[in-house]
């Protein structure tokens, strides 16, 4: 699993700044998967992260387990959930999540879907996943249909484009991947959005994980980029930042490998 540490500066804005997941978004994915909430189901949640998907599965009722390598964002998960029986922090990869055979009835990944090896994790999904069981890839895409979001990703890339390419998994989850991943899948794309003030604005752009830090001198040039930027679009004090989070459910093909262009530094999550 490529970018553990990637977040380990990041994990406390992230969790603050980054998107939730729609209730709808888990409704579709029960939908999909023929799964009744309430019923004390086991699930993975891989790369669980600080839980934010984590928790719409433990407000239905499900037995999670959230697999997460690195370990500040694992402990924000875990501070988060203390106390409920039913969540069960596990620090393991994709590749080798250390769950029983045949433990699990779904496997849901929210962000995180491109950081793995994708052979490797293919195999451990078909391992721990009960017969009939689905995977449920979810991520929150920016929405590049708004002007807003054009210009903010030109202001806070167009300095990094040398070192980052900030939109991997948008560009390259596609279709071409998925078919090698599952042997038939479903998607649906589903609106959700923040509304920030200037300062929000600002710990979001702070929570990717390329973003410079303070004593760099990036740092004051992109602030006074995003700044201008809010001002500009803001309305009320607040800007809205428009996604679209993008649902892949689906059976995992048994036969065919997966081939893709390794860029370790390319991952933005």
């Amino acid at each position: 699993m490529k970018g553990i540490d990637r977040f380990s500066n990041k994990a406390k804005k992230y969790e603050q700044y980054r998107p939730e997941y729609t209730e709808e978004s888990l409704t579709e994915i029960l939908r999909l998967s023929c799964i009744l909430p309430y019923t004390k189901q086991k699930v993975a949640d891989i790369g669980a992260g600080t839980g934010k998907f984590t928790k719409l599965l433990l407000n239905r009722g499900f037995e999670v387990y959230a697999i997460e390598p690195n370990d500040q964002m694992r402990a924000i998960a875990e501070n988060k959930f203390k106390g409920i029986e039913r969540f069960n922090s596990i620090s393991a990869t994709s590749e080798d999540t250390t769950l029983d055979d045949k433990s699990v009835s779904l496997i849901t990944v929210a962000q995180a879907f491109h950081y793995f090896d994708l052979n490797r994790t293919k195999k451990e999904f078909l391992r721990v996943l009960k017969p009939g069981g689905k995977v449920a890839l979810l991520w929150n895409f920016r929405l590049r249909d708004s002007e807003f979001i054009r210009e903010y990703e030109e202001a806070i890339y167009g300095t990094h484009s040398q070192k980052v390419n900030p939109t991997y998994a948008q560009d390259n989850m596609t279709d071409d991947i998925f078919k090698l991943f599952f042997s038939r899948y479903e998607t649906i794309n589903i609106p959700n959005s923040q509304s920030f003030s200037l300062e929000e604005l600002w710990g979001r752009t702070l929570s990717n994980n390329h973003a410079p830090k303070e004593n760099e001198p990036e740092y004051k040039e992109l602030y006074e980029k995003v700044k201008k930027l809010f001002y500009k679009h803001q309305k009320d004090g607040k800007v809205l930042f428009p996604y679209r989070t993008q649902i892949v459910v689906g059976d995992i093909c048994r036969t065919k490998d997966i081939q893709t262009q390794e860029n370790t530094d390319s991952f933005n999550r």
